[in-house]
């Protein structure tokens, strides 16, 4: 169980420092200015890419469009 928990926030870690380094290169080198349908797709990306089964990304992409002010439908049409 504990080894469980120390992986699952390895990962968490590793993914968030991926994302941020995402979009800092959408920033810093491409001189892209963020949008929300930017951020969200590049988070459904890192987060969600690694989860075995479908219906488990489907809720992780729902959680973050939640976070992001989506509606279920801009979901859909985002990714």
């Amino acid at each position: 169980m504990v080894n469980r928990l120390i992986s699952d926030s390895l990962y968490a870690c590793r993914d968030l420092m991926k994302w941020c380094s995402r979009l800092e290169q959408h920033v810093m080198k491409n001189r892209v200015q963020l949008t929300n349908e930017l951020i969200f797709v590049e988070a459904v990306d890192c987060f969600c890419a690694c989860l075995p089964v479908t219906a488990g990304r489907m809720q992780m992409m729902f959680e973050i469009g939640k976070r992001l002010n989506f509606s279920q439908a801009e979901v859909f049409i985002s990714i």
